[in-house]
């Protein structure tokens, strides 16, 4: 039986900037909850995560969504597109981790990183900050990518101009400068607990390559290949992502409770 959902809008500070957010919690809680914390993609907002924070809290395991400060032309928190990065991102995750010790909702036993696109690679270079803290991380068609992409643009910084049209938004230097040259494997693969991976085999944007590459450089990764999906899961495809993503997250969160 799938339980109510209460949605709460929380707001987060980053560097005297605003971070918007929506908590969606089961409404029957009686106490702090498991939590996943959700990060999207280039270019769109937290509205892009609404059906896996729903299905989340209908399951019984919170999640709180956030648009990226700059992380899109209809984002919600403050910041401009060309002053964003992953980096950028990593920190706007950071502050809202440090913001959520406040909250009396959840369970720090019981806390997962959660993204999908760019929001996945961002995942996968903050969880390794926080081993004391995550539980695991999810990660749907990651875009680690994203340094092959730069380094086939351009061949140093100086050819970067200061801003420049990228496929459906306006990015900035800061993006390159940040990215083009950041080993994301060598990061990512420091993360020492669980990770569930998903990518469907039909992706144009990021290929499946990369996430193959990355379930061998990563220790415990458990990874499902989508039939069929392209850069984003809908319909079917959606509903196979949720299962993969309920089962892991409630074989872990039983397994911690009867420990």
């Amino acid at each position: 039986m799938e339980r109510e959902v209460e949605v709460k809008e929380l707001h987060v500070d980053n560097h005297g900037e605003c971070i918007y957010g929506i908590a969606h919690i089961p409404a029957d809680r009686k106490g702090p909850v498991p939590m996943v914390f959700l990060c999207h993609g280039l270019g769109v907002t937290s509205d892009n995560m609404i059906p896996y924070a729903q299905a989340l809290a209908q399951n019984g395991i919170g999640a709180y969504r956030f648009d990226f400060r700059g992380g899109g032309n209809n984002s919600r928190s403050d910041g401009a597109t060309t002053k964003m990065s992953p980096m950028t991102e990593v920190s706007d995750l950071e502050a809202v981790l440090k913001a959520a010790k406040s909250w009396e909702f959840v369970d720090w036993n019981h806390v997962f990183l959660m993204g999908n696109s760019q929001g996945g690679l961002v995942c996968a270079l903050t969880a390794p900050r926080y081993q004391n803290e995550i539980q695991g991380e999810i990660l749907l068609y990651p875009a680690f990518v994203v340094p092959d992409i730069l380094n086939s643009m351009y061949a140093s910084v100086e050819e970067v101009p200061e801003s420049q049209w990228f496929e459906w938004l306006t990015l900035g230097k800061k993006y390159y400068v940040d990215m083009a040259k950041v080993d994301v494997y060598q990061q990512a693969s420091r993360f020492q607990k669980s990770v569930l991976l998903l990518h469907g085999d039909l992706d144009e944007l990021v290929p499946i390559s990369y996430s193959k590459r990355l379930a061998e450089e990563m220790e415990q990764t458990e990874f499902h290949i989508i039939s069929g999906a392209g850069h984003g899961f809908s319909g079917e495809n959606l509903h196979k992502a949720v299962a993969y993503i309920l089962d892991f997250l409630q074989k872990r969160i039983v397994i911690d409770t009867i420990s």
